[in-house]
C-alpha cells in the first residue's frame, strides 16, 4: 500500500482519525492488513461476548489439542523471550495476529481491531460470540478490559520499518509506546513480523500456535494446508499468461503509490509463485513504496492494477482519474481488488484463490 513518523500513518484516514501523509510503514500495514476486511461487509457473529478457551478447533475440528504441559517459552522477532510457569490459555491481540493463530485451532479470548469485525473477512465464518472486543479505532484498547480478561499472552503483528526486516519503535496496533508498555504490564507480548514471504510468515505463526497446543498434524490443518497448496497451483498456472501486475494504493489528493512487491511477504510470495510485478525505477533502494502524481499516471502501464478497496479509489474511481484512464490495465477493466488474508493456510487460500480468479480471467494488454 516513503514513510514518517509517528505511527500511525494509515490509509485509513477515515477510519484512524490520522491525516499524516500516505508514505509511512504504518500506512503500509493498515492499508494490507486492511484489505480483506472492508472489501465486503458481511453478516458474521456478533463481535462482543464472554470470554472462551484458546484451545478450541477453528470450525469445531480436530485442529487443536489439549495444550501441552508447562513451562512455556517463545522468542518472538524483536528477539524477546517470553517465558511462564505454564502454557498460555487465555490468548488475546491484535485481529490480525488473533485470526492467524485461529486458523490454527487457536481461538483468542480477547481482540482489538481497526474497526468491527463483522466487517473482516477473516472472521467472517468464525463463532466470535465467545470474543471480546476490546476496540474496533486503531490505537484504541480498553486497558481496564483487558486487565478484566486476565490475559496469559498478548499478540499482535510487528511491520518493520526498512528493508533490514527489524521491528524497532512500538508495535503496530498500539498508539505510542506508553500504550504498549501499559499493556505489557497486564500480560507479554508476542510480535510476529511481517517479513519476507507470507509462507514465511504462515510458518512462523504455525510454530507459535503448536507452542500453545495446536495439533499441526491434524486432519483440519492437513486440509487447509492442501487447499492452500491448490490455490497456490492455480496462482502459479496463471504466471504463464505473461501477466505484468502492479499493486496500487491512490486518491484523488495524495496521488499515486505503488507497491514494491519484494517488501510486502504477500507480493513477495506471489512474485515466488512466478507472477511478474512492475519493476519500480524512481528509487531502488527507497522502501516498499513509490510514489507518482497523477500528470505521471502513465508512467508504469501494468496489465493488471491491484487496488486497494479501503478509503482509496476503487476500479471506477481510478477510471474517473483522467490521467488513468487511458492506461492499458483501466482500459480492459483488469483493476481488481488487493485483498489481505491473515498469515495463516485458511485465509491465505481464500486469497489466493482470488486472485487466482482475476488472472485467470485477464489478458495481456501491454
Amino acid at each position: 500500500m516513503s514513510r514518517p513518523t509517528p505511527r500511525p500513518t494509515p490509509h485509513l484516514a477515515s477510519l484512524l482519525g490520522s491525516h499524516l501523509p500516505p508514505s509511512g510503514a504504518s500506512r503500509r500495514a493498515v492499508l494490507l492488513a486492511g484489505a480483506g476486511g472492508l472489501a465486503g461487509l458481511l453478516a458474521a457473529c456478533g463481535s462482543n461476548g464472554s470470554s472462551g478457551s484458546t484451545a478450541a478447533a477453528t470450525d469445531g475440528g480436530d485442529a487443536a489439542s489439549s495444550a501441552p504441559a508447562g513451562p512455556w517459552s517463545f522468542t518472538d522477532d524483536r528477539g524477546e523471550t517470553v517465558t511462564l510457569d505454564a502454557v498460555p490459555q487465555r490468548i488475546v491481540g491484535y485481529a490480525d495476529e488473533v485470526s492467524a493463530l485461529w486458523g490454527f485451532g487457536i481461538a483468542p479470548v480477547g481482540v482489538w481491531h481497526r474497526y468491527q469485525l463483522d466487517q473482516d473477512l477473516n472472521f467472517a465464518d468464525r463463532d466470535t460470540s465467545g470474543v471480546t472486543v476490546l476496540g474496533t479505532t486503531y490505537g484504541e484498547i480498553d486497558l481496564e478490559a483487558l486487565a478484566g480478561l486476565a490475559p496469559d499472552l498478548l499478540v499482535v503483528p510487528g511491520y518493520p520499518n526498512d528493508s533490514s526486516g527489524e521491528l524497532t519503535g512500538s508495535l503496530f496496533s498500539f498508539a505510542d509506546q506508553a500504550q504498549q508498555d501499559s499493556a505489557a504490564k497486564i500480560a507479554p507480548i508476542v510480535a510476529i513480523a511481517q517479513k519476507g514471504t507470507s509462507d514465511q510468515v504462515v510458518a512462523r505463526n504455525a510454530e507459535l500456535a503448536e507452542s500453545l497446543g495446536a495439533d499441526l498434524a491434524s486432519a483440519d490443518l492437513a486440509q487447509a494446508e492442501a487447499d492452500w497448496e491448490a490455490a497456490c497451483e492455480r496462482v502459479r498456472a496463471t504466471a504463464s499468461k505473461g501477466l505484468v501486475v502492479g499493486a496500487l494504493y491512490a486518491t484523488p489528493s495524495d496521488g499515486m503509490y505503488w507497491a514494491k512487491a519484494t517488501d510486502d511477504p504477500g507480493l513477495a510470495f506471489y512474485q515466488s509463485l512466478g507472477i511478474t510485478f512492475l519493476e519500480l525505477t524512481a528509487d531502488p533502494s527507497a522502501y516498499y513504496w513509490e510514489t507518482a502524481s497523477w500528470e505521471n499516471a502513465s508512467k508504469y502501464t501494468p496489465d493488471v492494477v491491484l487496488y486497494s478497496p479501503i478509503d482509496a479509489l476503487d476500479a471506477d474511481g481510478l477510471k474517473a482519474q483522467p490521467t488513468f484512464a487511458p492506461t492499458p490495465a483501466a482500459q480492459a477493466s483488469q483493476l481488481y481488488p488487493w485483498y489481505f488474508g491473515s498469515q495463516d493456510h485458511v485465509q491465505q487460500a481464500r486469497v489466493l484463490n482470488a486472485l487466482a480468479d482475476d488472472l485467470e480471467k485477464a489478458n495481456k494488454v501491454t
